[in-house]
Order: structure tokens, then sequence, then C-alpha cells
């Protein structure tokens, strides 16, 4: 009986794959005693007495299981899963309300709608959180203008 660990050592070498991934056929042990260079090992593997077993690959039941729950009916309270703010966090939501209000505020000081002070006026306030949404900035330009 020949050592087949380090047979299967040179082979894993010379075909680049793991240890586990080798497979010698029981039948032609023989054959593998005679085996001693990277050259002869190539030749095995031609010959079958040398299987390489495919790559396993990563599961896609997850990802199958998000897409469904996406593309289903029902999004609204009762199918949403998590705490409130796991989906989109208080700070994400703060991001996106300040930047859509100072976008609207540039557009309206580009077109001169309002003035450089009330931009700068708006735009503190904005910031500081006094401005619940784009509607409520167009509001107080209407109020400050007139």
């Amino acid at each position: 009986m020949t050592n087949l660990k380090s047979k299967k050592i040179m082979a894993s070498r010379v075909f680049s794959v793991g240890i586990k991934r080798i497979k010698i056929n029981p039948d032609s042990v023989d054959k593998l005693n005679d085996a001693i260079t990277r050259g002869s090992i190539r030749n095995l593997k031609k010959d079958g007495v040398i299987q390489i077993k495919s790559k396993q690959g990563i599961s896609s039941g997850r990802r199958r299981i998000v897409r469904q729950k996406s593309t289903k009916r029902g999004r609204k309270a009762g199918s949403k899963e998590g705490a409130k703010y796991s989906r989109i966090t208080k700070k994400r939501l703060w991001i996106l309300k300040v930047r859509s209000q100072r976008k609207r505020l540039h557009m309206l000081k580009d077109r001169e709608e309002i003035s450089n002070t009330l931009f700068w006026k708006l735009y503190l306030m904005s910031s500081s959180g006094q401005i619940r949404s784009v509607k409520h900035l167009q509001e107080l330009v209407l109020k400050f203008q007139s």
C-alpha cells in the first residue's frame, strides 16, 4: 500500500486545488506507485486515475428569500420586520431631509427667487431642524417674501 497522502499533496500542488478536492480511483492504486513526477501526475489525471471534485459554491437561498420578500405584495406596516428605525436610521432620515431642503434652497437662489440674506436665514433654519420638509420650506419662502 502506497502513501496516498503524499501523492494527494503533490496532485493538489500540480492542479492548484485543495487536498480535499483530489479523489483517487481505488482500483488504480498500483499506477499511482510509479507516479513520482509532476508530469506523471498530470498523465494520471488524463487517464482518469486522479479526479478533481468540482468547487462548492455558495448557496443562493437567503438571496432568493430576500428577492421573494421584495417582490411580494404588501409592504405596509403589517409586513415590515424590525424596529421602527432599523430600515432607515434617524440620522439617515435627517440627512435625506436636509439635503433635499438645501438642494431646493440652492435652486431658488440660482433662479433668483430668494435673496442671499433670505437664503442663509433659511439655510440655518434647515440645518437646525426648524424646517419640517421641502413643502414647509416653500411655505416659509412665500411667508418671508410677502
